[in-house]
């Protein structure tokens, strides 16, 4: 489980947040209004959080000291639950649990189908009976949309209460026939919800997992899901059992979001009680109320953050999260002793006299230096600023006129510092030139490899400092291995081993009697770097 992010905001949220906070009803809603009010009016503190924890979200508001409200929502169907909590080690009183009400338009939910492949059921005739059974399970009165997705979003339907107009055009879901971009269109789909008023938002997507998109990444997605409190739900579709490892893309994105995913076949209806079990989901957890004071009035300080400990268990499991709180200052009373002194301080004080001259203080006249210091400062400033630039423009200059590295390379024969070579009965080697080598499917890779466990942008090897190689895996489908162990990115060193899908390389580092910028560099199994050698193909014997 990835580390729970927290966001703290001050009084300037304050507004907002008890606006789109839990309050169901208009007028839970004009009390929090209220009282933020008189907030902002006392120039008072209060902190709001967002976490992600194991099996549940949490969004919660501290406008006091010692109590803390927040709107959480389950990774699980709806059940009774006890809920405990801890901070500093002491344990705090049973925090007050109120049932989520799912009222009429506090949920919205969008469905994102892929039309990006003509031959795939998702577009013609599985998607739509599956979205039917999805939107005869889902709650009524509750806020909708429809778009569909290939390297563009085409929204079919707004959101808008009411599933009728769903169903009116699901006759518009027809195969597009181009590359899927399923990670813009999910940000696309998800930014659209978050600004979308409601309480809880949800995105259904129906598709292959099969991504075109090099541009936007997992994490884009799922930072962008979190910030906007948006669960991600998946129904995925096997092309081919070849192709069938894509859908853990699909399957990470509603493990990270907080949703359920399901594999479908085609022709087949919709797997299981997996329609009632999300839009369950959604409407699970409720509003949390926990009185900290326990924890603050102990004998020992605590500090000016303290992380508070919550704990769920019920029959479908147990769920956790660490919240680390911002204490807002202890106001100190004034005493009836300090009064009584502040009085006798008053009552001794001598009586002015009836006539009293005061004379003004003399006029300090500023000179012309204090007068005018602002504009010397801000003159100094862009003097700095046109020296700089007049600097840097000079170096560019000079560089523009400076013949290129790789044409001295060129000019001298001379070869790359490194080379990967395929484990394969032939062995090939493959010279690594420039700054940046990348590997993949696709045809624009200094190294392609026509192999279906290969990503169209697999990974990319960098020459950084001119002292170190290092990899880093571009998102792949099948990851990227290093001497056995899956990395994101790792610094390379001579003989290591990198494991790509189903195909091996061995990085290898040229020998300092090898290179050619050294007298003696007479290496003739590795072909010298030409132009024409950049671009090469890669099929598995």
């Amino acid at each position: 489980m990835d580390r729970p992010g927290v966001r703290g905001n001050g009084i300037g949220t304050l507004t907002m947040q008890a606006e789109n906070f839990i309050g169901p009803t208009p007028g839970a809603r004009r009390l929090l209004l209220g009282v933020a009010g008189l907030l902002l009016s006392a120039t008072a503190t209060a902190y709001d959080y967002h976490v992600y924890g194991d099996g549940v979200q949490l969004a919660c508001l501290q406008m006091e000291r010692s109590r803390l409200v927040c709107d959480f929502r389950r990774f699980a169907p709806p059940e009774p639950e006890q809920v405990t909590a801890r901070m500093a080690g002491r344990q705090l009183p049973t925090p007050t649990v109120t049932p989520y009400a799912a009222e009429p338009g506090t949920t919205a939910i969008m469905f994102l189908v892929d039309v990006s492949d003509a031959e795939l059921p998702v577009a013609p005739v599985t998607a739509r009976e599956h979205l039917v059974a999805l939107l005869n399970a889902a709650p009524a009165h509750q806020n909708y949309g429809l778009a569909s997705f290939a390297n563009e979003v085409e929204l079919h339907a707004p959101l808008a209460p009411g599933t009728d107009r769903i169903r009116n055009v699901l006759g518009e879901l027809t195969p597009g026939g181009e590359p899927a971009e399923l990670n813009r269109s999910a940000l696309e789909a998800v930014r659209l919800l978050g600004h979308y008023p409601a309480q809880r938002r949800a995105l259904f997507i129906l598709s292959d997992g099969l991504a075109d998109d090099s541009a936007y990444f997992h994490d884009d997605v799922v930072d962008a899901a979190r910030q906007y409190r948006v669960a991600i739900f998946g129904v995925g579709y096997v092309k081919s059992a070849a192709l069938s490892s894509a859908l853990e893309r699909l399957r990470r994105l509603t493990e990270d979001t907080g949703g359920l995913y399901v594999t479908a076949e085609p022709g087949t209806p919709l797997p299981g009680d997996f329609a009632t079990r999300a839009f369950g989901q959604l409407s699970s957890g409720g509003r949390l109320e926990l009185d900290l004071s326990p924890a603050l009035t102990g004998s020992a300080p605590l500090p000016s953050e303290a992380v508070l400990e919550l704990e769920w268990r019920g029959a479908a499991g147990s769920a956790s999260a660490h919240l680390p709180l911002r204490l807002l200052p202890r106001a100190e009373p004034t005493t009836p002793a300090g009064q009584a002194q502040s009085q006798t301080q008053a009552q001794t004080q001598a009586p002015l006299p009836a006539k009293r001259v005061v004379r003004a203080p003399p006029v300090h006249r500023r000179g012309w230096l204090e007068r005018n210091l602002l504009w010397i400062g801000i003159g100094a400033a862009l003097l700095l600023a046109a020296g700089f630039l007049g600097w840097f423009l000079r170096r560019r200059a000079r560089e523009s006129r400076r013949e290129p590295a790789w044409a001295a390379t060129l000019e001298l024969n001379a070869r790359s510092f490194a080379y990967v070579e395929v484990q394969d009965e032939l062995h090939t080697r493959h010279p690594i030139s420039g700054d940046t080598f990348r590997i993949g499917r696709h045809a624009d890779n200094e190294l392609m490899v026509a192999d279906a466990s290969i990503s169209r942008f697999h990974a990319e090897i960098k020459h950084e400092l001119n002292t170190r190689y290092v990899i880093r895996d571009l998102e792949s489908l099948n990851g990227v291995y290093v001497n056995g162990r899956k990395a994101r990115t790792a610094i390379l060193s001579n003989g290591d081993l990198i494991e790509l899908g189903d195909i091996t390389l061995k990085f290898t580092v040229f020998a300092a009697h090898d290179r050619p910028d050294l007298e003696g560099g007479t290496d003739s199994t590795v072909t010298p770097f030409r132009p024409a050698d950049k671009k090469r193909g890669l099929r598995p014997v």
